[in-house]
């Protein structure tokens, strides 16, 4: 009988989807009926955490990424998730993509500083004390254009740590504000709200 469960539950891990498997085929297919139609710059998000516990329900397991595209005139985001299927809905206000495209340079090269305080060394010399953590949760966006692609990776605890539990102040914490990669992700997050907001509304319909 043992035997039997092992060979069940090996099975089952045998085939069971890497993370983000489900998620990023139905994407990429659809970035392709996209790319079809004339359409050649996006924008992926991921929110994503390195310490997530396994997910207890299978249609959690993988993070939900969302595809931005359009025009000068037209902007569009794309929930996708493991086991749902959404329709694109038409952003109101600016459009991440078209943001990004306009400050890529300078987004890409921002370095979003860790949150880091002065303490007391000899005398009355300071030191800067840096604080990183593997289990944070971040922004990722991926830009795809015709000849070209990068990525960029924020955390969200180096971006918003404004002050420590002792007290003292993150030294970086008004320079990483002022980044052009804090706007995006603030673009971003009201952009992914209103998506999230037209999913639960067609739910309730």
């Amino acid at each position: 009988m043992i035997r039997v469960a092992f060979i069940v539950m090996l099975f089952a891990l045998l085939t069971t989807p890497s993370i983000g498997q489900v998620v990023e085929g139905k994407l990429k297919s659809y970035v392709d009926s996209l790319k079809a139609n004339g359409i050649e710059t996006f924008l992926i998000y991921t929110y994503y955490s390195s310490g997530r516990p396994p997910a207890i329900n299978p249609c959690d397991s993988e993070e939900s990424q969302y595809l931005f595209w359009g025009s000068a005139k037209q902007a569009f985001v794309k929930k996708f998730d493991k086991c749902s299927s959404h329709e694109p809905v038409e952003l109101t206000g600016v459009s991440p993509l078209n943001f990004y495209a306009s400050n890529r340079l300078r987004i890409e090269k921002e370095k979003i500083e860790a949150p880091t305080k002065l303490i007391k060394a000899k005398g009355s010399r300071t030191e800067e004390l840096s604080y990183k953590v593997s289990h944070s949760y971040f922004h990722k966006f991926s830009f795809l254009s015709q000849d070209s692609s990068a990525e960029k990776v924020i955390s969200s605890y180096a971006l918003y740590l404004e002050t420590f539990d002792d007290g003292k102040p993150n030294i970086y914490y008004k320079q990483n504000q002022s980044t052009k990669a804090k706007t995006l992700v603030e673009m971003t997050r009201k952009a992914v709200k209103e998506i999230e907001e037209a999913v639960a509304n067609n739910r309730t319909k």
